[in-house]
């Protein structure tokens, strides 16, 4: 297509990024339903790992490019996303306390530990994607993020000896 073909349908490159900016944020209210049918605690938080990773490996280009292309209105667009933000973050904090609720997961902060598991996921996405990003690999980082969210790194026998110690 020549260049010029795309001004056809959009009358500056503002527009197109904006464009771009609203698929982005359809796909992540999508992100976010999608989760948010999911009932059974360590589910939901596998599908929000899966469905998370997938919309950043569609989508994080976008994002740079609107940072880049709309510096401006970059601070009103991240209040525009706060909302959607926090009930993202909300759904996997529910998953949580649902899990303590129900025994499945040690008594923590749920808020604190969804914060965690999302920057976990960001940084499983960031790692693949430097590490040259491939669905085996995009799989195995994300099973063993998920394996050590949900089961730490120490064995029981070591987690029973220091459970009220504080690191």
């Amino acid at each position: 297509m020549a260049k010029a073909t795309i001004y056809h349908y959009f009358p500056d490159k503002e527009a197109i990024v904006q464009q771009l900016l609203e698929q982005a944020v359809s796909q992540f209210h999508t992100v976010v339903q999608t989760i948010a049918e999911v009932s059974e605690p360590k589910v939901r938080l596998r599908v929000a790992v899966e469905i998370t990773i997938t919309f950043l490996h569609e989508f994080s280009s976008v994002i740079q490019l609107v940072r880049q292309e709309l510096p401006v209105r970059w601070s009103q667009i991240k209040l525009d996303l706060m909302p959607i933000y926090e009930r993202y973050l909300f759904l996997l904090s529910q998953a949580i306390e649902q899990g303590i609720q129900a025994g499945e997961f040690r008594l923590v902060n749920s808020r604190e530990a969804a914060v965690v598991l999302m920057n976990l996921i960001h940084g499983t996405y960031a790692a693949s994607y430097i590490g040259g990003l491939t669905d085996d690999l995009l799989r195995s980082n994300t099973d063993s993020m998920l394996d050590i969210f949900l089961n730490g790194i120490i064995t029981q026998e070591q987690h029973d000896g220091v459970r009220d110690r504080k690191w």
